[in-house]
């Protein structure tokens, strides 16, 4: 055999060729044209028929297991109906794919069963989660408010506001927006702080009573703490956002406000308020601005006006449209001279002036004191060249002319229902103010 001595010898050929060969039943495996032998026909025989009853089993078990689970034909069919086989590549041993088809049933509407809210894990959620501390809710009104103000993220505000789940609370972050504004570092931080809340009142997430109770709030801590330092500096900001609220029209008009209110957030509404009532009491707006308008001064003046036709506030009314159409009676160093008997003084002592007041005098004059306040406030409270207030100069002329009594500026600066300018009208005054409270005190020891 050509080849035998690079590819073995015949012999070790022969060799396996004597091995028993495993046969295909019902035929013979020959090679090179030789024979099976006996030894050969015995062995595939033995084996052949073994592979017969191998092949008998395992048809029995496939035949048991298609009654139990289903023909070959089903699974096909449950293959097509759920998107057809997977790919050895895609999720390969992950399990069957999930149905394509199939519908979602929709959530149940009814809430109010009990049984339904022992089945959804998101109401028993809800009924478990614990409410909010005092403590919790105002650390996380602080940082939400916070966050708000430097990312300028009203949506998420809004949001986190809704997840406080606490409508009570609600007055309380209306105060603390507010508060921010104490810290503000200009105008832009302010209308930042009065769209929030405007945008609140729009989705319905606070009503207008816990907008007007949290300003209430807020006015009710700013009057405890009038006597610090920055209280004036306050004022100014509360009036700034009650400007903002009116522009963005936050507050409807005819809310019913407190006096606080009124005085530190919206004064203007306070005046018109004045004015209105004034009105529809009996107050002459005629005569007010013929009076305001006539270039008669002095005793002619007051002659023009009847006392017993008149309301016991129309001086304090008066003044006020007066310094407003005459800004320089406020401004000019010289300004106080239209409180003299030769200008408006002899008007205002026919109206207000007594030595000794009786109670309605003295409310009069009382009302005189805080129309000048006003009138001064509007311009911050100017100074002359000197340095010398001119607000105190114009109460001392008030009082040199006997048009207030010292009672009267002494009641003026006690009473508790403070308004826009208070505070920096008694700063100015509080030497003078002082030496009345002292000459006061040395009166009733000689008596």
């Amino acid at each position: 055999f050509p080849g035998s001595e690079a590819f073995g010898s015949s012999g070790r050929s022969r060799e396996r060729d004597d091995m028993p060969r495993r046969e295909f039943p019902g035929g013979s495996r020959s090679r090179g044209g030789e024979r099976d032998d006996p030894d050969r026909q015995r062995a595939a025989m033995a084996f052949g028929g073994g592979r017969r009853n191998d092949r008998r089993e395992r048809e029995d078990d496939r035949a048991r297991a298609a009654a139990v689970f289903g023909s070959s034909s089903r699974r096909r069919e449950e293959r097509d109906e759920f998107g057809g086989d997977r790919r050895r590549g895609d999720d390969y041993g992950r399990g069957p794919a999930a149905p394509q088809n199939v519908r979602a049933e929709p959530p149940s509407s009814n809430w109010g069963d009990d049984s339904e809210d022992k089945k959804s894990p998101v109401a028993q959620q809800k009924k478990s989660a614990p409410k909010l501390s005092e403590e919790e809710l105002a650390a996380k009104t602080d940082a939400l408010l916070k966050t708000y103000l430097l990312l300028e993220n009203k949506r998420e505000a809004i949001s986190e506001i809704k997840k406080l789940h606490s409508p009570e609370y609600l007055p309380q972050v209306i105060r603390k927006t507010l508060v921010k504004g104490y810290s503000a570092e200009g105008l832009k931080e302010l209308k930042l702080i009065v769209g929030l809340i405007k945008a609140l009142l729009a989705e319905n997430v606070v009503s207008i009573e816990n907008v007007v109770e949290g300003i209430e709030q807020a006015v009710s801590k700013h009057q405890g703490r009038l006597d610090h330092e920055d209280a004036k500096e306050r004022s100014a900001t509360l009036k700034k956002i009650g400007e903002l609220l009116e522009e963005n029209e936050v507050v409807p008009v005819d809310a019913e406000l407190g006096e606080g209110v009124l005085e530190f957030v919206f004064p203007n509404r306070k005046s018109s308020n004045v004015e209105d009532s004034g009105e529809d009491k009996s107050i002459d707006h005629e005569l007010l601005e013929k009076i305001v308008s006539s270039k008669v001064r002095g005793e002619e003046l007051a002659e023009m006006v009847d006392v017993a036709s008149v309301q016991p506030d129309f001086a304090a009314v008066f003044i006020t449209r007066l310094l407003e159409a005459n800004p320089v009676y406020v401004c000019e160093e010289a300004g106080n001279s239209w409180c003299g008997p030769a200008e408006y003084g002899a008007l205002l002592s026919k109206l207000v002036g007594d030595e000794e007041p009786d109670a309605e005098k003295l409310k009069a004059q009382i009302g005189v004191l805080y129309a000048v306040q006003a009138g001064f406030n509007k311009f911050e409270f100017p100074r002359a060249s000197n340095g010398q207030s001119l607000i105190e100069k114009t109460f001392m002329k008030l009082y040199n002319d006997d048009i207030v009594a010292p009672e009267a500026i002494i009641e003026w600066k006690d009473d508790i229902s403070d308004s826009a300018g208070k505070v920096s009208a008694i700063v100015q005054l509080s030497q003078f103010v002082n030496w009345l409270e002292a000459d006061d005190e040395e009166d009733e020891e000689s008596e």
